[in-house]
């Protein structure tokens, strides 16, 4: 099975796992050539992968039960018009929109809201 080594130097959030099933159709589909420097997807070959840490990392694997997400929140509902409307309508697509928001920001306000809501 062909493999790819790859090293990272994780200091904000990231995702690492990509469907190349799908970025493979799609740039098929946009006609992009297989040897070209535009493409991402060379073949559509799923690609495990495996990660092995030499410092403390912390990986997400789902999420909360919406109830318990909302508790979380009330500490900090007047940051974003987002929280209480995720507070409001507990679904995935709110919780996608809040996870964005808080996924972009930056320095202090990054530090003081993750601080506030012990995450």
């Amino acid at each position: 099975m062909p493999f790819l080594f790859k090293i990272l130097c994780i200091e904000h959030p990231l995702f690492i796992q990509i469907l190349a099933q799908k970025g493979f159709v799609k740039e098929n589909i946009l006609l992009i050539i297989i040897d070209s420097y535009q493409r991402n997807y060379k073949d559509n070959n799923y690609k495990p992968e495996l990660i092995y840490v030499v410092t403390v990392f912390y990986a997400l694997i789902g999420f909360r039960d919406f109830s318990k997400i909302i508790l979380l929140l009330n500490t900090i509902i007047g940051i974003n018009p987002l929280i209480s409307k995720f507070q409001n309508q507990p679904n995935n697509c709110n919780l996608l929109k809040l996870l964005k928001y808080f996924l972009c920001l930056k320095d202090y306000k990054k530090l003081m809201t993750f601080n506030i809501i012990n995450i």
